[in-house]
């Protein structure tokens, strides 16, 4: 078989020189304050958040290189799915970032400022997430900050529609090279119910490829896209359905290819990734039987509306613009966490002084940070 001509091998000047990427624009001050103040709060009472086989955080095998998890993506949406699961991590590694996570994201994520939830720039940065290039991936293994977060279906995932939901992608390999490269585990993660933060949307081949020449990633069809011109707010809206996070065990791809990273091919690493994502397919099959019957609960929301009724304002989706640009001033204003206080009389007073929030629930006006 023939050896990969195209695999790169990236220069340890080049790896050093690519360090910036570990700090710039990334501020932890900032991502712990937003999981406080923003996703504990949407987390607990409006996603109902669930982990199963989270009690242990798993440690690194090989300590010289972090952890890769992988998750299967969806929703059709902002991508609230790894919002929560990377915020509520951090929560648990009790704010610690070496044992928590930091994303590979989708490069049109960063490149289009409309796709930073609610046009808050760099917002993806400045809470950890890294653009995703192989020189990036790299350079995020050889310096052991944090483990790695990456969602090998990409924008293909989140995109994939209604009419695909819990049917895994292609995915991209770039996690199992590094895995096999630095000798360490990959952890997957199931998440349930994401399909159901914006149900009744699809997504079709021809439609996506079109719209990718005007630098769109996807364009999502249905009652709720169709409502973004008169409620742009409805572009970054998800329903709340109950998020629901199963760590698998763990996979150790370089017990499956023993020979050296150089001498491996490229068609044993498409046999080796396809045999992880049909692992993973029957998983989250299993999973979706298990936890997935009831996504919304409807009980439940009933009982956390009356138990936030001084808070509804907030944790309604036509709130999260202010919710989200509120402590983005003001942490940028006092460079400290400002443990928002969260209360109808408070989102009243608040509202009229964030012009970018007003802006999200005007009808057509509040699409001009689109374009």
């Amino acid at each position: 078989m023939k050896k990969d001509k195209k695999r790169r091998s990236f220069t340890e000047k080049e790896i050093e020189d690519n360090k910036i990427i570990y700090t710039e624009n990334f501020n932890a001050e900032y991502a712990i304050s937003s999981v406080k103040n923003i996703f504990n709060f949407l987390s607990e009472n409006y996603f109902r958040t669930k982990f199963v086989n989270f009690e242990k955080i798993p440690k690194r095998n090989n300590p010289k290189a972090p952890l890769i998890y992988i998750s299967n993506h969806s929703g059709m949406a902002l991508p609230w799915d790894a919002m929560i699961l990377k915020s509520q991590f951090l929560r648990m590694a009790k704010y610690n970032f070496k044992n928590a996570l930091r994303s590979i994201i989708a490069r049109e994520l960063v490149a289009m400022p409309f796709l930073e939830p609610y046009q808050l720039t760099k917002f993806w940065e400045m809470v950890g997430g890294i653009p995703g290039t192989m020189l990036n991936f790299e350079t995020m293994m050889r310096y052991q900050g944090s483990n790695v977060l990456i969602y090998p279906e990409g924008i293909g995932g989140i995109g994939k529609g209604f009419n695909k939901k819990y049917q895994l992608q292609h995915f991209s390999s770039s996690y199992l090279r590094m895995a096999l490269k630095y000798k360490t585990d990959i952890i997957p993660i199931y998440t349930i119910n994401g399909e159901y933060l914006n149900p009744l949307s699809y997504s079709f081949k021809p439609l996506n490829k079109l719209v990718k020449k005007f630098g769109l990633p996807f364009l999502a069809v249905g009652p709720l896209p169709s409502m973004v011109p008169a409620a742009p707010w409805i572009f970054y809206f998800a329903l709340p359905a109950k998020l629901t996070y199963i760590m698998g065990e763990p996979i150790k791809a370089y017990e499956l290819l023993t020979h050296k990273y150089d001498d491996i091919t490229e068609d044993e690493i498409k046999l080796c990734n396809a045999y992880i994502q049909n692992l993973m397919q029957k998983e989250l099959d299993i999973y979706k039987e298990k936890y997935g019957a009831a996504p919304y609960k409807i009980t439940e929301i009933v009982d956390l509306v009356k138990k936030n009724k001084e808070k509804l304002m907030y944790l309604s989706p036509t709130g999260w613009p202010l919710l989200f640009h509120q402590h983005d001033k003001l942490f940028k204003d006092m460079n400290l966490d400002p443990n928002l206080e969260l209360n109808n009389g408070n989102f009243f007073k608040n509202i009229k002084k964030y012009k970018k929030a007003i802006e999200q629930l005007i009808p057509y006006y509040g699409l001009k940070g689109f374009f």
